[in-house]
């Protein structure tokens, strides 16, 4: 996270789904489109006083490791703190 102002913080959520290598592709990619659908590019989120804005979100290409296959996905925000 970074502090922008004394208010201002910019960030990246960041999500890994995880799946076991080797099975369908299939449900690790209907799982990655779950998480996409909860976030959307302006959307606001306020909660204890902190709105954050979603900035943008980006799901990578699959990694492939032994055992398992991850999806990471990144989610860029801006929060700002009210006093």
């Amino acid at each position: 996270i970074e502090n922008t102002g004394s208010n201002d913080h910019t960030g990246i959520y960041q999500i890994m789904i995880c799946g076991k290598n080797g099975d369908p592709s299939g449900p690790l990619k209907s799982e990655r489109d779950s998480v996409l659908s909860e976030f959307k590019r302006g959307q606001r989120l306020t909660y204890g006083g902190v709105t954050t804005i979603i900035q943008s979100i980006q799901a990578n290409a699959s990694l492939r490791d032994g055992a398992y296959a991850r999806i990471p996905v990144s989610i860029t925000y801006r929060a700002f703190v009210s006093n």
